[in-house]
């Protein structure tokens, strides 16, 4: 009966986050309402001690497509920080492809992360062996608003825009195409200088009327 509900709980895991993804032990949890956290760890514990399941560091898991199968660690940032797939609450450079400026701290060069899953304005993690800056966000990112919120961020790091700059935003505003509504909605929740450096950036003719 014991290995019959651990082969349960292995299949629903499998068929609900499939090979090589990466699975948090938050969402396992929330899979198995029915059972206590410690029997969740329980079973957690002896997937893994059989080989079904693999753990890449604390709190994320996954299942092993082959025994030389590892995770991707962007692949692991966007599912705990940036979208399931379906939802998004938050930013990074995989999301967000136009706009490099904006998601490496310029002094360590760390990649950085917006997100509505962090309480600290700010912290470092460490994922596998890669150091990431967690930053919370400003308001809530979702899909309706994230485009223009990566815009208003990046405005907001810089002191003011020269070409090189101006080139870089250009291409992901024809990309994106954000109306002037979709921004003014946003601006009362970032620093004066985002749309100082939007209308002196020469950039605010380029936003749909």
């Amino acid at each position: 009966m014991a290995a019959e509900k651990k082969m349960v709980f292995v299949e629903k895991l499998k068929k609900k986050f499939g090979y090589d993804e990466p699975i948090f032990t938050s969402e396992i949890i929330d899979t198995f309402p029915e059972l206590s956290v410690v029997r969740v760890h329980q079973l957690i514990r002896a997937a893994e001690e059989e080989g079904y399941l693999k753990r890449f560091q604390h709190g994320i898991h996954f299942f092993p497509s082959d025994k030389t199968a590892k995770l991707n660690i962007g692949r692991i940032i966007e599912r705990k920080y940036v979208t399931d797939g379906k939802d998004i609450y938050g930013l990074y450079d995989g999301l967000i492809k136009l706009l490099p400026s904006m998601f490496r701290d310029p002094e360590t060069r760390e990649e950085e992360v917006y997100t509505n899953r962090e309480g600290r304005r700010m912290r470092e993690v460490m994922i596998g062996n890669k150091r990431i800056i967690i930053r919370k966000s400003r308001l809530k990112i979702n899909n309706e608003n994230y485009k223009a919120y990566a815009l208003l961020e990046w405005l907001s790091h810089h002191k003011s825009i020269n070409a090189k700059l101006r080139k870089e935003v250009t291409e992901y505003l024809n990309e994106v195409q954000l109306t002037r509504q979709d921004v003014f909605s946003l601006a009362a929740y970032f620093p004066g200088k985002a749309m100082k450096n939007l209308i002196a950036g020469g950039l605010f003719d380029l936003l749909a009327a």
